[in-house]
């Protein structure tokens, strides 16, 4: 059996040291790979209403009345009231959803616009909305405050308005 010679007593935490040495220059690698990595782009539709706080985003439980305008197949829904409640920021495309009614869609089952009572709805080539000073067409984004109110709260709602919507209807106060 030959016997090994041994390293003297620095060896041990010079090669520590080299291997500590190794180490932070790997982490400071990945850091700077990190750091040049971008955020991926968020999605283009989001929504900050969730279906599942429609019960408790109004404070109002009795039904809401709506009125309906048709145009050329596309259905308006308008209010003449707003439900008390906190409203919230809503972002997404003007789509034309169940039942023809326009509708925010937001990366799920589109959200019925209720707008408010003198909203007026324009059909032609590029059908579109217009409620105070703002108006909106057919495919364009929509970025409004809303309060979030269960579609079967609606009363008046034309057939088919809400089969398919989302839980939760969006209804935008005046101004």
């Amino acid at each position: 059996m030959t016997a090994r010679p041994t390293a003297g007593p620095t060896a041990g935490p010079a090669r520590a040291a080299r291997a500590l040495g190794g180490v932070a220059v790997a982490l400071a690698l990945v850091g700077c790979t990190q750091q040049d990595t971008e955020d991926p782009e968020p999605p283009a539709v989001v929504d900050t209403v969730p279906d599942d706080a429609a019960g408790t985003t109004s404070a109002d439980t009795g039904p809401l009345p709506v009125g309906t305008t048709t145009d050329g197949g596309i259905v308006l829904v308008t209010a003449g009231e707003v439900p008390s409640g906190a409203s919230s920021p809503v972002t997404g495309q003007l789509v034309t959803g169940p039942g023809g009614c326009l509708s925010v869609d937001r990366q799920g089952p589109p959200a019925l616009l209720v707008l408010p009572e003198g909203s007026e709805l324009t059909a032609g080539s590029r059908p579109s909305v217009t409620w105070d000073d703002v108006t909106i067409e057919v495919g364009g984004p929509v970025q409004l405050d809303a309060v979030a109110v269960p579609v079967d709260r609606l009363e008046g709602l034309s057939a088919g308005c809400g089969e398919g919507a989302a839980d939760a209807a969006l209804v935008v106060s005046p101004g």
